[in-house]
C-alpha cells in the first residue's frame, strides 16, 4: 500500500468526521494535574490546549511515554532495517509481494503504486552495527527514489499503554519489525479502540481506570502473541537471541 495515499485518505476522513486538524504545530509537554493528563502545551502558545484525552500517535518518538517517564526496554536483539523505493517496471512483483528469509535475515519487495516498488532488508546481525546493502536483484534495473533509509525496529512494548487522561497508540505503544505484518493494522485498531474507550468514559459507560486496564490488556496480549510467533520463526532460521 502507498503510505502517502493512505495518510492523505485518513486525514481527509478525519476532517469529514469533524476533527479540527492543526498542521505545523509543535507539541511541547503534556499538562499533568492531579496525576491526570489534562492537555498539552503547543509551541508558541501561552495557554495550554485543554482536552479530555490525549492520544499519542508519534510512533517511535514515543513523545508522551517519554514525557511521563515510562521506559520501554527492548524486547528483542537490536534489529535494523534498510529500505527504499524505486520506479520502473518489475512484472514479477506486480501480482503479489514477496518475502524471502534465511539465517542472516529477510528481504521484502512489493509494488506499492503504478510503476512504484518498495524494498526492505533486515539483518539479524548487521555489519558494524548498520544494515547493509541496497535494492535486491529483482529491482536492480529500476530507478531509485532518493537514497535508501534506515530504521531501528527493535521490539518494544510500553509498560503502561493508558492512564488517567491518556492513551498511546500505534508504534508509540508497541513496536515490532515489519515481518509481523500487523503494524498498520495495529495502528488503526489501537487508535480506533482508544477513541471508542474515550467515548465510553465521556458517556459514563466506563470508568477511566477500567478503560485503561481494558486497553492495556488488549494491546499487550496482541503484541506478545506476535512476539512469540516471530521469535519461533526467527529461532528456526538460526537467529540468536530469539525464543
Amino acid at each position: 500500500m502507498d503510505r502517502r495515499r493512505l495518510d492523505a485518505l485518513l486525514l481527509d476522513r478525519a476532517r469529514q468526521a469533524g476533527a479540527e486538524v492543526r498542521l505545523g504545530c509543535r507539541v511541547g509537554e503534556p499538562v499533568v494535574e492531579g496525576g491526570a493528563v489534562t492537555g498539552v502545551r503547543l509551541g508558541g502558545s501561552a495557554a495550554p490546549l485543554r482536552t479530555r484525552t490525549v492520544i499519542d500517535a508519534t510512533g517511535r518518538a514515543r513523545w508522551l511515554s517519554r514525557a511521563l517517564g515510562l521506559t520501554a526496554p527492548p524486547r528483542s536483539p537490536r534489529l535494523l532495517i534498510r529500505y527504499g523505493y524505486a520506479a520502473g517496471s518489475c512484472p514479477q512483483r506486480d501480482a503479489a509481494p514477496a518475502i524471502t528469509a534465511e539465517r542472516t535475515g529477510w528481504t521484502w519487495t512489493a509494488r506499492v503504486g503504478r510503476g512504484r516498488y518498495q524494498w526492505m532488508r533486515l539483518d539479524f546481525v548487521p555489519e558494524q552495527g548498520r544494515p547493509r546493502g541496497g535494492p535486491p536483484e529483482e529491482l536492480a534495473g529500476l530507478v531509485p527514489e532518493g537514497a535508501a533509509r534506515s530504521a531501528d525496529v527493535s521490539w518494544r512494548l510500553c509498560p503502561r499503554a493508558a492512564g488517567p487522561g491518556w492513551f498511546v497508540a500505534g508504534d508509540a505503544g508497541a513496536l515490532l519489525d515489519p515481518a509481523s505484518s500487523h503494524g498498520v493494522l495495529r495502528a488503526l485498531l489501537s487508535g480506533w479502540t482508544a477513541g471508542s474507550l474515550t467515548a465510553g468514559i465521556a458517556g459514563g459507560a466506563l470508568e477511566g481506570a477500567e478503560a485503561a486496564g481494558m486497553y492495556g490488556s488488549w494491546l499487550r496480549e496482541g503484541v506478545e502473541r506476535d512476539m512469540a510467533e516471530l521469535s519461533a520463526r526467527y529461532a528456526q532460521l538460526g537467529a540468536h537471541g530469539f525464543g
